[in-house]
């Protein structure tokens, strides 16, 4: 009786996590279905939301990184803490084939990225600082 009480808390937590998304066409046919479950690197979900959609929190070394929102109509915002002027900092969007979208040199805290005419989708967002990189999955919608 234990054992399925646990199940039923860890799986109630686990749906909780998810966010289910839909892709329709200029026609309004629905072209794709997809459950966002986000998590940072250490495993936690990602759930914070503002206005304007999902944050997302990460760090690099002593770097506070914030990249909202997601999913996004194509303007992206990203904001670095603590960026020091000695510091390299870049953040690259790759598409799903891997191509190279933008590529943006990050010289101050606050990064936005135009994607808004490119086809809606899952990018790739890979944000460097000094050598060390993190990566999170950017939707289009």
């Amino acid at each position: 009786m234990r054992i399925c009480l646990f199940l039923c808390i860890s799986l109630c937590a686990v749906l909780s996590a998810q966010t289910v998304h839909f892709v329709y066409d200029n026609a309004g046919n629905r072209t794709a279905r997809y459950i966002d479950m986000s998590y940072d690197r250490d495993g936690g979900v990602v759930n914070e939301e503002d206005e304007s959609g999902r944050v997302i929190k990460d760090s690099l070394e002593s770097n506070q990184i914030q990249i909202y929102p997601n999913p996004t109509d194509g303007h992206l915002s990203i904001r670095i803490d603590s960026l020091k002027k000695d510091q390299s900092a870049y953040a690259l969007l790759i598409d799903t084939y891997g191509k190279n979208i933008v590529y943006q040199y990050a010289d101050k805290n606050d990064v936005t990225i135009d994607f808004s005419d490119r086809d809606p989708g899952i990018y790739i967002l890979r944000i460097e600082i000094d050598n060390l990189s993190t990566e999170w999955k950017i939707i289009k919608k």
